[in-house]
């Protein structure tokens, strides 16, 4: 089977979504199939995608970006290939968020017709794109059948391959971090991940736990960036507040295994791959309650609304209680991480080998 693989990022790009192109295509070679990849400048060419897939069986799109996927499917429909669309995130919501500071959820967003003009006439071609699609591969159940609600998807025409986790070695306990305790938050600087929450919640718990010397750890890149460290220096945290570049997984693990706590801020995530990466390495985790992961994930996990910067406040002063924070850290290392990305691959294979044949 040859498989075309057309990606905005891929290694030696940082991220949840260049590694998991990275590692699908390398299982999926091992497994015999031949996989080429279209990344960068060239994923957004409609002749460099219309040479690169003269061979191939499948046209696999990694994005819903139109000026990804509006090439890439008439490409493929014009060789009269299979043309399938992975769907890890949301073009529209997350193009709301950045662009016009919208702060709802995702399904919120769909729901009460938050769209503007333009997200409108772009959602009606993208539904137009979708209804023509071989297949539609979701993360998540919970953004499956919100797709299929919103844009009149058909059964037939949608699948769900969870993500995998990664292998970081034995889980085990550790003991709890020495002082200065570690919050940690790793990913892109943008408005969507809610992180000047976070900041000024980190501030209020600095402020409100004397005798306890905390810092917050901002690991990532994005646009977000100086008008984070603005708000760090006018609460007088310059010190506290510690802003480091995107690290690869391995470093990303080091960080993991030292913090105190994660926090996910953001408000809405669909399957972030930092909560799985923390779940992987049995890291105590913040995580907001707007997620679309299964209920065999957050059953675990202790959840926060973005928008209540209190209830962050008191969510991260309890895990100052040592025991508390151990406790959760036995309830992290309690979920089961065993799906692997060869599980994830030879789901991808019999998705393929089923559209191939059918």
């Amino acid at each position: 089977m040859n498989i075309l693989f057309v990606t905005p990022i891929f290694p030696p790009e940082i991220g949840g979504p260049a590694q998991y192109a990275q590692k699908l295509q390398e299982v999926l070679q091992e497994l015999s199939d031949r996989v080429e990849i279209i990344f960068g400048k060239r994923a957004f060419s409609f002749g460099k995608i219309w040479t690169a897939s003269a061979k191939s069986d499948i046209v696999y799109v990694f994005s819903s970006s139109p000026r990804i996927l509006i090439p890439a499917f008439f490409a493929a429909k014009l060789r009269r290939k299979k043309v399938v669309l992975r769907l890890g995130g949301d073009y529209l919501w997350e193009r709301a968020a950045e662009q016009r500071g919208v702060t709802l959820s995702l399904r919120l967003y769909y729901e009460e017709r938050r769209k503007s003009r333009k997200e409108k006439l772009i959602s009606a071609f993208l539904k137009w794109i979708f209804k023509r699609l071989d297949v539609m591969i979701f993360t998540t159940e919970f953004q499956k059948k919100l797709y299929q609600r919103q844009y009149g998807l058909q059964s037939a025409n949608v699948a769900v391959i969870e993500n995998a986790y990664p292998f970081f070695g034995e889980r085990e306990e550790r003991l709890f971090p020495d002082f200065p305790l570690t919050i940690l938050f790793a990913g892109r600087l943008l408005k969507l991940k809610n992180i000047e929450t976070l900041i000024r919640g980190f501030s209020r718990l600095v402020q409100e736990s004397p005798g306890k010397e905390v810092r917050l750890k901002i690991v990532g890149d994005g646009p977000e960036e100086k008008k984070l460290r603005k708000l760090a220096r006018s609460l007088g945290l310059e010190k506290k507040v510690i802003f480091e570049k995107a690290l690869p997984q391995e470093g990303l693990w080091r960080e993991l295994q030292s913090a105190w706590l994660l926090v996910v801020p953001s408000f809405f995530e669909i399957s972030p791959n930092i909560v799985l990466e923390a779940c992987a390495a049995g890291s105590p985790i913040l995580v907001t309650r707007e997620v679309g992961l299964p209920s065999s994930i957050t059953k675990n996990l202790i959840m926060f609304n973005p928008l209540d910067e209190a209830m962050l406040v008191e969510s991260m002063r309890s895990f100052l209680d040592e025991e508390r924070w151990k406790a959760y850290q036995k309830q992290i290392l309690a979920i089961d991480v065993t799906r692997t990305m060869s599980i994830v691959a030879r789901e991808h294979q019999t998705l393929f080998h089923g559209l191939l044949s059918g």
